[in-house]
Formats: C-alpha cells, sequence, structure tokens
C-alpha cells in the first residue's frame, strides 16, 4: 500500500511540475498578442503544438472562457494526453464549475487513455456525487485497469476502503472457500509477473518500455487460459506510456487483436475512434471501416467518414489499398441490398481518377492491381467485357505489354468472362509484344486453339508461332536470355503424338529457309568470283588447266565488290575535290521531308539534292547541300543534329571516295569537370524546364537533351555549367526532383568505346563442310596462302589420299 502512494504521490508530482513549467516559460503577453496568436489557431487549425502553446498563454493570462473554449475545440479533434485532462480539471475544480459539467468531463477525459491518475481524481469525485455513483465508477476503474501492476492494488485499496466505510457496520463473518482460492491464485499470479515488472520499472526510454509491453503481450497470447482483460490493459498501457507520440503500429497492433482475438465491437469501435484522432493514417482508416461493417454500423454513417478517410492518403499504395478496402465494402452492402454495383462502379472510377492525379502514371504500380480489380469486377460481376477491355489495353500500354504473365492473365480473363475470338486477338498481339518469356504464349496460344479452334486457325497459329520461331532464332545469342530457341524447340518436342506432325513441319520449313538462304549465298559469291580481274587459269607444261583451290575472300574483299555492285546514286556527285569541300552531307531525314525545310535550315545554300528510291517520290533519308564558299559549308556543319519536325537532322562533311561514312559525333567523349551528366529525365521535359532546375548551382552554358534518331528522348540530358564548382555543387545534391522524378546526376565522363574495325557484310558460308573427309585431312597439308596452281600429278596424288 505504501508503495503505492508513493507512486501515485510522484506521478501527482511530475504532472504539477510540468504544469509549474509551462507556467513559469510564458511571460506576460498583451490583448493584441493574444488576438493575434487567435487568428492564427483558426487560420491554422490542423496545427496541434500552436493550440497547446495559445492554450498555455490562455492559462497564465487567466481568460478562463476562451480558455475553456479551446480546450474543448482540441480535445474534439486530438486525442489528448493525461496531462492535458489533469490540467484542465485541475482549473474546473479551482472554478468551482457544476457536477453535471464535471462529470462531462471526466467520461471524455477517461476515453482517450485509460490513466490511473484521472482515474482516481475521478473517483474521488463520484464519491461526493452519490453512493451509488461512486460505486458505479469504481467498478468501471477496477474492470479497466484493476489488473495493472503498477497501480492495480492502489486502486483496489481505494475501493475496499470505501466498502469498509459503508459497511462498518456489518459483523465480520469467516471468509468463503471460493473467496480464498480466488485470493491465492492471485497472490501466485503477483508473484510470476514480479520479475516483469522489476524489469519494466528499470527501464528508461519510452520505446523500450513500449517494446517490453509488446513482448509481455505476445508471451501471453501463447497461453491458451489468458485473461483477455490483461491483455487489453497491458495495450492500454503501453499507449499511455507513448500518449505523446504518434503511433499508429501500436493502434493498428491493438485493433487487430481487438477485430480477431477479443471479438467486442463496441471496445473496438472505441478504440479506433481515439485511434484516427491521436494517430490518423490509411492503415487505421481500413481497419476502422471495416470494424464499423463487422458492428453493423448504418450505412449513412460509415459513407460520412469515408471523406476525411481519403485525407490521409500520402502514397499511392496507401491510396489504392483505402480504395479497395471501402470498394469492397461497397459491394458487400450492394449484394446485401440487391445488387446495385454503382456506387462500386463509381468508386473504382473516382479511386483511379484521384490517385493517377496525385502520383502521376506510378499510381498504380508495380502491379497494376487496381486496374486489374476493376477490369475483373467489370468482368466477373457487372458482366460490362467492353469497358473491363478498355482497362486492360491501359494496362498493356503502360509498361506491361512485355510481360507473358499479365497478357495471359488478360487472356484468361476474356477467355472465361467475354469472347473466345477476342482473345484470339489478344493472342496474336501478345506474341508479337512479349520478349522475357515468349514460349509461354506460344505454347498457350497452340493449346487454345487445340481447345476453341478449327484445324484451320490451328494451321495459322501454328504458322504464326513459327514464324516468331524464326525471329527470335535469327537474333543474336544474348547471355541471360530466359529460352533459347534450341530450347523452345526441345520443349515442343515433347508434347503428344497428335501434335508431331506440325512440329515436323515446322521444323522441315525452318530448314528449308536455312537451306534457301544457303544457295543464295552460293550463287552470290559464284557471281563474285566470276567478275574478279585478277582470275586466271594456270596451264602445266602439257597444256592442261590446272585445277585450284577456292580462293578465300577476306571481309574487306567482299565489302569492295559488294560497294562495287551496287547501282550508281541517283545525285551527280562532283568530281573534282575543290567543290567537295563547298557540300556537306545530311542523313536521318524523315522520308517526306521537302527541300524547302532544309533551305529554312541552310538559307545561304545554292542546292539541296535527295538521294530517291528509283522513280518514287519518296527520298532516302539522305542528301547533299552545295553552298558558294568554304565558310558557309563549315557554318552548316555547328547545324549537326537540328531538330526538324522533331527528328534530328546530321551533318556531316561529304567525303565522296569514304563508304559506308557515319555522322561524325561533335561533343567531347573524355571527362568534363565543369559538364554534368543528367539520368532518369521525364520524356516530357524541356530544356528550359532542366536549365531551371539546375540554375540554382550557377550559370549555364547549354543544356542538351539525349534522342534517338527518331527524335525520341533516351531520358537523360547534359548540362554544361560555366566553372567546375557549379557542377560539383550538383553532384552533391542528391535530392533533385523535375517532373515528379528523381535526378541522378554525375559528371560527364562517357565510357571509352572501342574501335570494332570493318566488319565484313558478306554472306557468310555455311559451318556445314561438304569436302570428303580424306580430302580434307590432306588439305591441312597444302599452304592455301600460294596463290601458284599445282600441276596435274600434284593434284591426282591429292584425290588418290
Amino acid at each position: 500500500m505504501n508503495n503505492d502512494s508513493d507512486t501515485a504521490e510522484q506521478m501527482d508530482e511530475v504532472n504539477n511540475n510540468e504544469m509549474n513549467d509551462e507556467d513559469d516559460s510564458i511571460d506576460e503577453i498583451s490583448d493584441e498578442d493574444l488576438r493575434r496568436m487567435k487568428d492564427n489557431v483558426e487560420t491554422n487549425p490542423e496545427d496541434y503544438e500552436l493550440r497547446l502553446k495559445f492554450i498555455s498563454i490562455l492559462r497564465a493570462a487567466g481568460e478562463l472562457d476562451d480558455l475553456r473554449e479551446q480546450r474543448k475545440s482540441i480535445s474534439e479533434k486530438f486525442t489528448m494526453a493525461p496531462a492535458f485532462w489533469l490540467e484542465w480539471i485541475s482549473d474546473e475544480f479551482t472554478c468551482e464549475s457544476n457536477d453535471d459539467f464535471m462529470i462531462k468531463l471526466f467520461e471524455r477525459a477517461v476515453k482517450d487513455f485509460h490513466c490511473p491518475n484521472l482515474y482516481v481524481e475521478f473517483v474521488k469525485f463520484a464519491c461526493g456525487v452519490s453512493i451509488n455513483y461512486a460505486r458505479e465508477k469504481m467498478e468501471e476503474m477496477v474492470n479497466i485497469i484493476g489488473l495493472r501492476y503498477d497501480c492495480g492494488s492502489l486502486i483496489w485499496n481505494i475501493y475496499l476502503d470505501f466498502e469498509k466505510t459503508i459497511l462498518q457496520s456489518l459483523s465480520e463473518g469467516s471468509i468463503s472457500e471460493s473467496v480464498k482460492n480466488n485470493y491465492d491464485l492471485a497472490l501466485k499470479r503477483m508473484q510470476e509477473i514480479t520479475d516483469f515488472e522489476h524489469k519494466y520499472a528499470n527501464t528508461e526510454t519510452v520505446d523500450e518500455k513500449i517494446k517490453l509491453l509488446l513482448d509481455h503481450i505476445a508471451n501471453l497470447t501463447q497461453i491458451k487460459r489468458s485473461d483477455p482483460a490483461e491483455i487489453q490493459m497491458l495495450y492500454e498501457r503501453a499507449l499511455t506510456e507513448s500518449a505523446s507520440e504518434s503511433n499508429f503500429n501500436l493502434w493498428l497492433q491493438y485493433g487487430w487483436w481487438l477485430d480477431y482475438k477479443l471479438k467486442i465491437r463496441s471496445v473496438a469501435l472505441n478504440v479506433y475512434e481515439r485511434a484516427i484522432r491521436h494517430s490518423p493514417c490509411a492503415a487505421l482508416w481500413q481497419q476502422y471501416l471495416t470494424a464499423l461493417e463487422r458492428a453493423n454500423t448504418k450505412t449513412n454513417i460509415i459513407d460520412s467518414k469515408w471523406p476525411i478517410a481519403c485525407e490521409t492518403i500520402s502514397t499511392a499504395e496507401e491510396g489504392t489499398s483505402l480504395y479497395r478496402t471501402y470498394i469492397y465494402l461497397l459491394r458487400r452492402r450492394a449484394v446485401l441490398q440487391g445488387g446495385n454495383y454503382s456506387n462500386v462502379l463509381k468508386i473504382f472510377a473516382e479511386g483511379a481518377s484521384f490517385l493517377r492525379s496525385k502520383f502521376g502514371q506510378q499510381w498504380d504500380l508495380p502491379n497494376a492491381n487496381y486496374r486489374k480489380n476493376h477490369a475483373y469486377f467489370l468482368y466477373a460481376t457487372v458482366k460490362d467485357p467492353e469497358k473491363a477491355r478498355i482497362i486492360w489495353n491501359d494496362i498493356l500500354s503502360s509498361g506491361f505489354g512485355y510481360l507473358a504473365a499479365v497478357w495471359l492473365e488478360a487472356i484468361r480473363l476474356e477467355r472465361v468472362f467475354g469472347d473466345v475470338a477476342f482473345a484470339r486477338k489478344l493472342f496474336y498481339k501478345a506474341i508479337n509484344s512479349v520478349n522475357d518469356h515468349p514460349y509461354q504464349v506460344f505454347e498457350a496460344m497452340l493449346q487454345f486453339e487445340r481447345e476453341e479452334g478449327s484445324l484451320e486457325e490451328l494451321d495459322l497459329a501454328v504458322d504464326k508461332v513459327d514464324a516468331q520461331i524464326a525471329r527470335i532464332s535469327s537474333r543474336p545469342f544474348k547471355k541471360g536470355r530466359d529460352e533459347s530457341s534450341d530450347n523452345l524447340r526441345q520443349k515442343r518436342k515433347s508434347h503428344a503424338a497428335n501434335d508431331l506432325i506440325q512440329h515436323k513441319r515446322m521444323r522441315t520449313d525452318l530448314q528449308n529457309d536455312s537451306q534457301m538462304a544457303m544457295q543464295a549465298a552460293t550463287k552470290k559469291e559464284e557471281k563474285i568470283s566470276s567478275n574478279m580481274e585478277d582470275k586466271k587459269k594456270i596451264l602445266d607444261k602439257d597444256g592442261f588447266a590446272v585445277p585450284t583451290l577456292p580462293l578465300f575472300i577476306n571481309g574487306k574483299d567482299k565489302q569492295e565488290l559488294h560497294s562495287s555492285e551496287q547501282s550508281g546514286s541517283d545525285i551527280a556527285q562532283s568530281s573534282s575535290e575543290e567543290k567537295s569541300t563547298y557540300t556537306v552531307f545530311i542523313s536521318n531525314l524523315d522520308f517526306k521531308i521537302e527541300k524547302e525545310k532544309i533551305q529554312e535550315i541552310f538559307p545561304t545554300a545554292c542546292e539541296v539534292r535527295f538521294a530517291y528510291r528509283g522513280a518514287s517520290k519518296i527520298h532516302k533519308g539522305f542528301g547533299y547541300v552545295e553552298f558558294k564558299s568554304e565558310e558557309e559549308a563549315v557554318d552548316a556543319l555547328t547545324k549537326d543534329r537540328s531538330l526538324i519536325n522533331g527528328r534530328p537532322m546530321y551533318v556531316s562533311e561529304y567525303k565522296p571516295n569514304e563508304k559506308g561514312r557515319q555522322s561524325q559525333f561533335r561533343y567531347p567523349t573524355g571527362l568534363e569537370k565543369n559538364k554534368v551528366f543528367v539520368s532518369n529525365v521525364h520524356y516530357e521535359a524541356t530544356q528550359e524546364q532542366i536549365k531551371q532546375c539546375f540554375s540554382k548551382f550557377g550559370p549555364i552554358l547549354d543544356v542538351r537533351i539525349v534522342v534517338h534518331k527518331s527524335g525520341k528522348p533516351k531520358g537523360c540530358a547534359y548540362v554544361e555549367f560555366e566553372s567546375e564548382e557549379h557542377a560539383n555543387e550538383a553532384v552533391k545534391d542528391n535530392g533533385l526532383i523535375l517532373l515528379e522524378r528523381k535526378l541522378s546526376v554525375a559528371l560527364s565522363n562517357p565510357p571509352r568505346k572501342e574501335n570494332p574495325g570493318q566488319k565484313s557484310t558478306a554472306h557468310q558460308r555455311s559451318r556445314i563442310d561438304l569436302i570428303p573427309r580424306a580430302v580434307s585431312r590432306s588439305s591441312s597439308n597444302i599452304d592455301l596462302s600460294s596463290s601458284k596452281g599445282m600441276s596435274n600429278s600434284q593434284f591426282r596424288s591429292f584425290l588418290d589420299n
């Protein structure tokens, strides 16, 4: 009893000291300052700290009416700490407020947090109201905090003293056996939790105390006959310890236990109402809305809370989760009320619009679950496949079109709830789009036609799959590719016997295509060999022609021969070196661009000539621009990569004697300390927006957005500063955000590219050597590098081997 009294006195002393400290810290303040601060509070009603400060100032100034009004306002909006209520109650006692007002004040105070000091003050006040009211409040106090180790004995002793005072006139009787047994069990339980309470008393920080309480709760929940009241009090004790901090995780855990373990709906609703005022967040609102539904709360009450819940959304993930909770709540309500799903569809559309406007195009990533749920609801429940297809088209066009699993999911829904013909269209789109696991789509497509299609449709599907396999096979092998074409063919060999004919035909067609390509290459090489000027017949001493081994044509010779066979250019090129210096070469043009557009870029040009495709009016995308002087031609080179209709035009020197020329890259490829490379740039970002974003670091000389040949941005850019210091400052700042994208900044230092050398453009020979093995072994002894032929005797001995 002494320990409990000391504890209560210490808690009162702490609260009194806190109040006195606040009063001492506030100096005298004028009426003008009070009015100005009141206006500030009315302008910012959500500012919790500002309102507490204003209350402290009003209390120090003695403005009791305004003080009561502000306390009432803040307590209705927020869950207030016990110290706030104790201070308010103390002030009302000083003002001698009436009993009805004090009862309402106490009732509100104990609802926020189960604080022992508040209940002690409450029962003290109740004793002055009436005996029955005091007994009622003491029973309530015992039920709520009577099992707490730190203050339980104090609560019980207060109750016992109260009852002794009333019943002291009754004669003492013997203690019943049941009472004695319960008392012994309580003593035993007291000894079990003593170690925990000693450890708790020695814990200093709030986080450590909460962790200790939660661990103790976890241990109790594993005991089959654990007392739910004890667990509830431990949760309330933890909440009281952290009353001054936002601790939504603790509220979430407490709410889950109330929903699925205690299962008393009224208690759960009371806790959630306190939780959303103390630590509002989307996850708490999800649990609260579900708890309201479990408690059969009126629909208008639930719907009135939805706009408030939406205000807590801070991330796209929170938004999609909260919207789906409310959507499926409405769906269950619609099922019970007759199947009108208009409200469900309305909230689905509202959620997509709201989240897209708030979080941009990334609102439903990484899995597009919200849109998938919407489409499924339209397919399965509303029976509106047209709208569902629109949503799936949006999903596939927003970055998911290369994934086989997404296509197959869309096809499965269309096949079950929609139309088989439309599912077939999706398959034909999928095999042209998927690149992560294409074989899955191939197999699914063939199985679909086996189950749904005719023989002609199955044959058409096999042809389409064969063409896609050939296309995949023609790609250069990349390490890490999920399925090579060989593995794909091996998988297809494992099909049932009824598909064996189609697979053999597919492989035969592929082999025929390969043989035709080899034959075409052989004919081409024979044509090249027949046109070689240096080829001569060698005669032996008897006058017979000496057969020679085929001459090997290296890549360079093939390229030169290939170039010599090309038809002459449609452009009459100047033969004089002097005139070529006044001509520039332009390329990467739109095939339909007109000469007038080029003249606008080069106003001093004498003539613009395009290379046309035979008699066609569409040119080849490159041409020549002639100038009167060398200075004009040199000045034209500065127009390299100028945008024409959104497409960069390449401008380079005219070198008629160089074949296969490429546009000269006119930017440095080494380290530039005054230039930064910016990646993760939004595709719609402009040069002006990038310049404005980086201008805070210093003067900018140039901004260049890197684009593809088509003119579409690559998502990166270069920013050139006046000095290295400004560039270094930009690199150090890792928090730059432009158009909702976080930019990555580094000094410009492109990786060095090796000169790959000239590659052969001639068709490669088949790897299959159609030479007899005996001849092949003998040929290793012959010097192939010799250009001199063999005599008849040498050739005869060569074949005899």
